[in-house]
């Protein structure tokens, strides 16, 4: 328990100190901005994506709320070479992109359902083929994440973050001393003292908290989480993208668990309804679908299976691998290859994604 003390005056130190701002801070004990948690987790499909069809997997990763992320796929055209992505998709979250940096976390804790909302949109084209347009618009809620920060005694569960965490507040102890000797030099109240950091102050700041969100995310990347989503899609008969018409609305639960702290298992439930392209009748379609990653916060690998049954066609099974990684601060690439079978035919299936955020996000 006595680590408690200097961690949670970490954390209020931290939190405090704006992104990519040098300058003042607030001293230990101040409320800190939700922001100040963030990590950089895999950014997973949005719910407009995946009812696009971009590829035959149904399971909606669950994932932290962020404020905003992008996801592009669909590289190879219908000819086999490569061309600007076809598939674009834009999630974000209206309530933390509004508030920004003014989010705190009782903020969030009064107001969880609109924190923990997500809105999707997505496109897909395909000008050389001339295949339909689909536009999709979707909603993802996250009904429990046990990445996230709630109270300082979460934080303090994690005792990696102990040394950092040190290493920060002899920072903020320099730093306050400096200011307390130079307001008893000037003749003034000690106790009205106002800490300025210096370049070099604020740098290593800067580097300790980046160290400790790495640390966290190793920690809590693959955290328990559950999801439910909901999605409705438009298609039109050409690549043009004219008079579109609603042609699928699909439901999605997702729940995910952590096996150490080097795998994760999810398993999801889709129930979906699509118009039929010939008789312009509404089909039923569920699916259950397992995966497991194995690996770390910034790279792992993934094996999957998936049952889909359909009303008036044979079932689909799905089976799919791949590979995740950190390309990059905020940039993730996902390589997949993967076996499907309908009826008697069967083909293999690759896709290529590219996901983004902007950094801090």
């Amino acid at each position: 328990m006595r680590r408690a003390a200097p961690l949670v005056a970490a954390v209020a130190l931290l939190a405090a100190l704006p992104r990519g701002v040098s300058g003042q801070i607030a001293p230990p004990g101040t409320p800190p901005p939700a922001w100040a948690y963030k990590t950089n987790f895999a950014i997973p499909d949005a719910p407009a994506f995946e009812l696009l069809s971009v590829d035959p997997s149904t399971i909606l990763r669950p994932q932290s709320t962020r404020e905003l992320a992008l996801s592009l796929s669909k590289f190879q055209s219908a000819d086999g070479s490569f061309t600007i992505p076809q598939a674009l998709a834009l999630e974000f979250s209206p309530a933390l992109l509004i508030k920004g940096d003014r989010v705190t976390e009782s903020g969030v804790a009064a107001h969880a359902g609109l924190y923990n909302l997500r809105l999707s949109l997505a496109a897909l084209r395909d000008s050389k083929t001339g295949a339909g347009a689909r536009l999709a618009l979707g909603a993802r809620f996250t009904l429990s994440d046990q990445s996230q920060l709630k109270n300082d005694e979460a934080y303090q569960a994690d005792v990696r973050v102990t040394e950092v965490a040190t290493q920060a507040l002899s920072v903020y102890s320099a730093a306050n001393d400096r200011a307390v000797q130079q307001a008893r030099d000037a003749g003034e109240d000690p106790s009205k003292a106002r800490m300025v950091l210096t370049r070099a102050e604020q740098a290593e700041l800067d580097a300790i908290a980046k160290e400790i969100r790495r640390r966290w995310a190793e920690r809590y990347w693959n955290a328990g989480r559950m999801e439910v989503a909901f999605a409705l899609r438009a298609s039109a008969a050409d690549s043009t993208g004219r008079d579109p018409k609603l042609d699928a609305f699909s439901a999605w639960l997702t729940d995910s668990r952590g096996v150490a702290d080097w795998g994760q298992g999810l398993v999801g439930a889709r129930l979906a309804v699509r118009r039929d392209s010939l008789s312009g009748d509404y089909k039923q379609e569920s699916s259950l679908a397992f995966r497991f990653y194995a690996g770390n916060n910034r790279a792992k690998g993934y094996l999957e299976g998936q049952q889909t049954m359909r009303e008036d066609a044979k079932p689909r099974l799905f089976v799919n691998g791949g590979f995740e990684m950190a390309a990059a601060d905020w940039v993730w690439l996902n390589f997949a290859l993967g076996f499907e079978r309908e009826g008697g035919s069967a083909h293999t299936v690759t896709a290529f994604k590219l996901k983004m955020a902007p950094p801090g996000m």
